[in-house]
């Protein structure tokens, strides 16, 4: 490599070790060999600001900012549209159609089958970013005719929880024409490698009259699944009203374990909450409050040690004759399906 270009002098200059950019005192930045003999990029006492490819800086002096937080918070790119340019959306064919994936929406395709329903983006403080996309109809039709989509690009995914969709959004109806305003948000899966595998229609609310938060009911993701992409279609039905439209300014997804094996031991101090499944194959020690609205199973065998209140003993039976006492035969059946003992009795 050639040696140094004039030096220390303001600019870039070419040396031994690489390209150096000085201010006339010092060297500020090196793209080559650094001085612990590695090769790499190094900058002294500055700050990194990287643009993405839709002109948004996504870091700025060492720190992420616009849709960049918004992708680390929320795992969708974009997610409030704050990188979107207001005015009218190029509308593709399909989901995967490029003509609607364009730099004023980055990181979603905006289409719809057939018609010529429209998507755009709007200026608007009253939107936690700045912005929303609205969509508005020039004719009734189904989800697949005279309809309007947007789709997300790839987030990742983990086998094994449950995803629930969190939108800010609104909506307006126009009920005294008898029009009908539709709603469908699902989530579609796909491996790796990107090959798509399923999807699932996510239910909820069907629409907010006033800007407000929706969250829709959460859907599990499929064990070979590794990125997702969300998708919302919307359509008019019954009455054609160009006072008909659907806003949304957020998406977010909230990833929950849909269900836990504890192989060892477990302790909690506070409070146990449980909305799926829990299985416990060590102990576990509740010293606060809990609940389970899925299903709760203590002890896998009947070999395995359960109590109360300190005790913890394996499965009873219960032994002797119950001379016709209906209530304690049905106590003692009930007790036997629950599990609690074995009813040995006659």
């Amino acid at each position: 490599m050639p040696g140094p270009v004039n030096p220390l002098a303001p600019g870039v200059q070419v040396t031994n070790n690489g390209i150096e950019v000085a201010d006339g005192t010092n060297v500020r930045a090196t793209l080559g060999k650094l001085p612990d003999g590695t090769y790499g990029l190094l900058i002294y006492n500055g700050a990194i600001e990287l643009v993405d490819q839709f002109g948004q800086t996504i870091m700025s002096n060492g720190a992420f900012t616009g849709p960049m937080i918004d992708f680390i918070h929320s795992g969708i790119y974009n997610n409030m549209f704050v990188a979107g340019t207001p005015g009218a959306l190029t509308i593709g064919t399909s989901r995967d159609d490029a003509t609607g994936h364009t730099d004023r929406c980055p990181g979603w395709t905006a289409w719809r089958s057939s018609g010529t329903a429209t998507a755009t983006v709007v200026a608007s403080t009253a939107w936690p970013g700045g912005q929303y996309v609205q969509f508005a109809f020039a004719a009734v039709g189904t989800s697949t005719t005279n309809n309007v989509a947007l789709t997300s690009d790839l987030f990742p995914v983990e086998a094994g929880y449950g995803i629930t969709l969190q939108t800010v959004e609104a909506w307006n109806q126009d009920t005294g024409a008898g029009s009908v305003l539709n709603l469908t948000w699902s989530i579609r899966f796909y491996t790796a490698a990107g090959v798509f595998i399923s999807a699932a229609t996510v239910p909820g609310p069907t629409g907010l009259p006033a800007l407000g938060i929706a969250t829709y009911n959460a859907t599990s993701v499929p064990l070979t699944a590794r990125f997702a992409r969300l998708e919302m279609t919307t359509w008019e039905t019954a009455f054609h009203s160009a006072a008909n439209y659907y806003r949304v300014g957020s998406v977010g997804v909230d990833s929950t374990q849909v269900s836990e094996t504890v192989i060892g031991d477990s302790s909690v101090a506070g409070t146990l909450s449980v909305g799926a499944n829990a299985y416990i194959t060590g102990s576990a020690f509740v010293t606060g409050i809990s609940s389970f609205t899925g299903g709760a199973t203590l002890g896998s065998v009947a070999t395995s040690y359960v109590g109360f209140y300190g005790a913890s003993i394996q499965k009873p039976t219960v032994t002797g004759a119950k001379a016709g006492n209906l209530a304690l035969t049905s106590l003692l059946n009930t007790l036997a399906n629950l599990g609690l003992i074995n009813n040995s009795t006659t």
